[in-house]
């Protein structure tokens, strides 16, 4: 319109891709996302249109564009937006059917991109641990390509050990697989947990002669740290296994794994270690949540504590943000996803509502520093942007499957490789969604 009040804006790009000049446009202040997203179209021409979201402040700091730009400056101060292509709605893959729960999911390659890239065109992809004691690798054909029981109970977690994997649980143990082989054998037993695992972290090696890095957390609070490196022989006594109080009456599979000692154990928890993950970049620090209502910082090297924060509820998970060692997510039984960033004083930096039930778990994008994905007992998942922390980008309603009803739809599990979102728990089934930054 011709009375419309011009307001300068300046409009940052996040990528070199859809960079337009950096240079003072004036748009009329009743211009939204769209009017926008078509002026940055225009600039580089583009030959399809693509759509973009905006956040106000040249490093996002205000926060998500979602009214028109009149209510966010004066019409005399350039505005400052950052822009970034938008995410489209996820989209339902396939559903792969268990005869159990599922405690844990998982996309080869999920949390490293150069591995996620390596992997996109790999058969056998998917890893999913389920309460029926099997850990199966699916390939993208709703197969089962390979598959381990050992554990004397349900399996609580797994992960990819590059193309081996680790899993861990209800009997206390840790262990590492060797998939290459036509018939998969457990090379590992990690000996030093007396009660049951729930959360796994690996980190991959700084150089490709160096071993994996894992961290386990269990029922009792303890963390410890490990390597993948295969000893010569055994590092614990078969009598130090597991101590008498905590033997069970039914026996896991005899193994001729080689025991291997944890490099650190790390006590400071008070209550159940439900979650562990490393930095990103320097994997050197590490990050625990428990139900003791605590985030604990870690440094691995040396086996110390180096920072706390204290939530108002019981954390459920944990995971952290790419290309930030300091900025951790947690998912709490408050129903809320907290966002912490260890280098200001600020205790939580910011709050996410929005599940309806316990957040159980969380996974961050593998390379966008802003995404991450949360899921909850209340059925859904949820896509996150944290500069934009009053809504999420995106609900899944997950619909159970294997005819289960629809209060019987409680996730356990979520993984987003940065194209594809995982999810599995309480109806036996792994689901597959498109979803990608």
């Amino acid at each position: 319109m011709a009375d419309d009040k011009q307001v300068p804006v300046i409009l940052h790009s996040v990528s070199n891709e859809h960079a337009i000049p950096t240079e003072k446009y004036f748009i009329p202040s009743t211009w939204r996302r769209f009017q926008l997203s078509q002026l940055i179209n225009n600039v580089l021409a583009t030959s399809k249109a693509i759509p973009f979201d905006f956040f106000i402040g040249e490093d996002s700091s205000g926060g998500k564009l979602t009214t028109a730009l009149e209510t966010h400056t004066n019409g005399e101060e350039t505005l400052h937006l950052t822009y970034v292509p938008s995410i489209l709605p996820p989209k339902h893959l396939s559903t792969y059917e268990h005869d159990d729960w599922l405690s844990s999911v998982s996309v080869r390659g999920a949390s490293d991109s150069a591995a996620a890239a390596a992997a996109a065109n790999d058969d056998g992809k998917f890893l999913t641990t389920s309460y029926d004691g099997v850990a199966r690798v699916w390939n993208s054909s709703n197969e089962v390509v390979a598959q381990v029981s050992g554990h004397a109970g349900p399996i609580l977690a797994g992960a990819w050990v590059a193309s081996d994997i680790i899993t861990a649980g209800r009997d206390c143990s840790v262990r590492l697989w060797d998939m290459s082989a036509e018939k998969p054998t457990q090379t590992l037993q990690f000996t030093a947990h007396t009660s049951p695992v729930s959360a796994l972290a690996v980190a991959p090696p700084l150089l490709p002669s160096e071993p994996h890095t894992l961290l386990s957390g269990d029922w009792d609070g303890l963390v410890c740290l490990w390597d993948t490196r295969v000893p010569s022989s055994h590092e614990v006594d078969a009598d130090e296994e597991e101590p008498a109080s905590k033997k069970r009456k039914k026996k896991s599979t005899p193994s001729t794994a080689l025991r291997k000692a944890p490099i650190h154990q790390l006590r400071a928890h008070t209550a159940a270690a439900t979650g562990v993950a490393f930095a990103k970049v320097d994997q050197t620090r590490a990050y625990s949540a428990s139900t003791d209502h605590s985030l604990r910082q870690w440094d691995v090297g040396v086996g110390l504590e180096t920072d706390t924060r204290t939530a108002s509820s019981a954390l459920r998970c944990v995971d952290t943000l790419a290309q930030s060692d300091a900025v951790a997510v947690s998912g709490h039984v408050d129903r809320s996803v907290c966002v912490w960033d260890t280098r200001s004083t600020t205790n939580v930096a910011s709050r996410l509502t929005g599940h309806s039930s316990i957040v159980e778990a969380v996974h961050a994008h593998p390379t966008s520093q802003h995404h991450f994905a949360s899921a909850g007992l209340d059925g859904n998942v949820k896509l996150w942007d944290i500069r934009s922390p009053k809504q999420a980008l995106f609900t899944v309603v997950r619909k159970p499957a294997n005819g289960r009803k629809e209060h019987e739809n409680k996730i356990l599990s979520v993984c987003w490789n940065g194209s594809v979102l995982a999810t599995g728990g309480e109806d036996c089934a792994m689901q597959l969604h498109e979803a990608a930054v």
